[in-house]
């Protein structure tokens, strides 16, 4: 459809600063979380433990409640040294830093 040829672009965009600044690649869930589906090797994400179907739920504060502002998160860490992020796995939520240096 073209609204979703108008939305690729984004999409992307946003994939790629999530692989380039934490090393995840996510898929959108329902509203408020973002699921891991890859994780680079030796990216900030592998070296804390994160894992596969890991739930991203907020970065720095900011609950993810849909692309536009996991993607101002994203662009928010461009630079940072660390970034704190609430992940949940199973029925557990963990408040973690990650260094992005």
């Amino acid at each position: 459809s073209r609204l979703m040829e108008a939305l690729t672009p984004a999409v992307k965009a946003i994939d790629a600063l999530a692989w380039s600044i934490l090393g995840v690649a996510l898929k959108a869930g329902s509203p408020g979380y973002f699921e891991v589906t890859n994780i680079r090797a030796s990216s900030p994400a592998q070296q804390i433990g994160m894992q596969k179907r890991d739930l991203l739920l907020a970065v720095n504060g900011r609950r993810l409640k849909n692309q536009a502002l996991l993607r101002n998160a994203l662009v928010d860490l461009r630079g940072a040294n660390y970034a704190r992020l609430i992940v949940q796995r199973g029925n557990s939520q963990y408040h973690v830093t990650i260094p992005l240096q």
